[in-house]
């Protein structure tokens, strides 16, 4: 078995759950057999000394198709 991995990002206005969400729902849009989300870094946006959003940089693994 092989597969392929390509970096993805997510955001979300609630949480780095929320944003790992939106991503993997986004990608697997367009990508079929995703087995894994790694995740590569995490950091919020803050305005008014407030999280107003949170992101990630992952990377999907997912099962080349022959």
């Amino acid at each position: 078995m092989v597969y392929k991995s390509i970096n993805i990002v997510g955001i979300s206005p609630d949480s780095w759950e929320g944003a790992i969400q939106n991503a993997l729902e986004e990608a697997s849009k367009t990508v079929r057999g995703i087995g894994r989300v790694i995740v590569e870094d995490m950091d919020v946006k803050v305005q008014d000394d407030k999280i107003v959003s949170y992101r990630v940089e992952a990377k999907l693994y997912f099962k080349i198709e022959r």
